[in-house]
């Protein structure tokens, strides 16, 4: 899950306990995550700091950020996600 607290957070999806917390992918909210459709161990996530993070999950990093500075994300309910194959977001 992603929050307003521009941090991500994992759950054990076996127990719903939490597991842990990703901070550092953005500096303003993160609005959504989308499961990579073709890796199971990334995610992308989208900021009020106007920028995409692609995040993998089993080293708790941003192994992708996107960025255009025609790309505003203005509301907390703005959503971002991935292509069918995983090539475009």
């Amino acid at each position: 899950s992603v929050h307003l607290d521009a941090s991500i957070r994992l759950w054990d999806t076996r127990t719903g306990d939490f597991a842990h917390e990703v901070t550092g992918m953005h500096n303003q909210p993160i609005t959504s995550v989308c499961h990579s459709p073709s890796n199971s161990n990334q995610v992308l996530t989208n900021g009020r700091d106007d920028q995409l993070c692609l995040v993998d999950v089993r080293k708790y990093d941003c192994v992708r950020r996107f960025k255009h500075s025609g790309y505003k994300n203005g509301v907390n309910w703005n959503r971002a996600t991935m292509s069918p194959d995983g090539k475009y977001v």
